[in-house]
């Protein structure tokens, strides 16, 4: 209820898609969209398919359709702006930015899709939380089938690596920077006054008061209280609020929170699939193939962007020079981080943990030179 319209982020995946089309259903005039896509050099596969999903939900619920179009050229000139907003350096998802700035200029209170993922189970993390549980389980009891699990989403030996009886543990080695890492980063003053703090023992004090009992609603019981607050909330507020747009979410509605609370596990990832149970449910709603296709999430394909188009902008903004500006960091660490990316098969950590570094000295350019 609201006195001025409402729009709504159809960012595709199920959960804005089953906001839109249960509002749409009650709305008694069209409701207005939005959905954020990609210049088609800087566009993925799986982005193309999101613009398609989104708009063949848009005509099934006959809404009024907008879609904001971004691309790589313009995100260095753009990225100064959105620090700027959040007076941090805040290396997180930065999308909400370009498709609020659309949506503002239509509505000025938005329904979004946020809190399913942290609800229902979709990230590594939660993927993850049962089938450490199994692998440690097999492991234990010393069944001869206990290496089939050490392949996880085609990664050979990913869950022996990973495994910890203690989910604290294994969760904190997803982290961009471990504390073994971050003591190699930091220049040799800044590593002594840093390492009385520990992100292991911070992360742990989450975990510490988890009620839940099993494996995967231990995890998002202990990342609705951390990650979710502290990342993804703060990035729809700051990043949305830059352009005087309301951003709320059904999700998050108190009765609804505590009964997803309640639902096991088994219910929520099942056979693989995520966020099950809510798929099911939207099927009433939105058509099979959209409700089951892979999701890639509301994210800018900033990873593509960065080891492709971006590499001359990451090298200048990483040289000597400025990093020595600040000398908080270790120059030759930075630098050999920045070789490995550019020179080897990287993986989505290598390249988050240089996004980290380009926002922070970005920020550090802005606020403190």
């Amino acid at each position: 209820m609201s006195d001025v319209p409402i729009g709504f982020f159809l960012s595709v995946g199920v959960d804005s898609g089953l906001c839109t089309a249960l509002a749409a259903e009650l709305s008694p005039t069209p409701i207005k969209t939005f959905t954020l896509v990609y210049a088609e050099e800087s566009s993925t596969g799986a982005k193309d398919l999101d613009r398609q999903c989104a708009k063949r939900i848009s005509e099934i619920y006959d809404t009024e359709h907008h879609e904001e179009r971004v691309d790589f050229a313009g995100f260095p000139d753009q990225l100064p702006a959105i620090i700027k907003h959040f007076d941090e350096p805040f290396a997180g998802v930065v999308s909400s930015y370009f498709l609020s700035r659309l949506i503002s200029k239509h509505v000025k209170v938005t329904l979004s899709g946020d809190a399913a993922d942290e609800l229902f189970g979709s990230y590594l993390s939660h993927r993850l939380a049962f089938a450490v549980s199994h692998y440690l389980q097999l492991k234990q009891s010393g069944h001869s089938k206990a290496g089939e699990f050490s392949l996880f989403e085609g990664k050979p030996h990913f869950l022996s690596r990973l495994a910890e009886k203690d989910d604290w543990k294994w969760r904190y080695k997803l982290l961009v920077f471990t504390d073994e890492e971050k003591q190699r980063l930091y220049a040799r003053y800044i590593s002594g006054c840093m390492s009385q703090f520990d992100t292991l023992d911070h992360l742990r004090g989450y975990f510490r008061h988890v009620t839940a009992q099993d494996p995967l609603n231990r995890i998002l019981e202990a990342e609705f209280v951390s990650f979710f607050p502290d990342q993804v909330l703060t990035y729809v507020d700051r990043l949305s609020m830059a352009h005087s747009l309301e951003v709320r979410t059904a999700y998050l509605d108190v009765d609804f929170v505590n009964y997803v609370a309640s639902i096991p596990g088994h219910l929520k990832i099942k056979n693989g699939e995520t966020k099950y149970i809510l798929k099911k449910a939207a099927l009433k709603y939105l058509p099979e193939d959209v409700v089951f296709r892979k999701k890639e999430g509301f994210l800018m394909p900033i990873t593509q962007w960065i080891l492709q188009d971006l590499e001359d902008y990451v090298r200048d903004t990483l040289t000597p020079a400025r990093l020595k500006g600040h000398g908080l960091f270790d120059v030759k660490y930075v630098e050999q981080l920045v070789l490995d990316l550019y020179s080897k098969q990287s993986d989505y950590m290598d390249v988050n943990k240089v996004y980290a570094l380009l926002v922070f000295q970005e920020w550090y350019d802005l606020y403190m030179h």
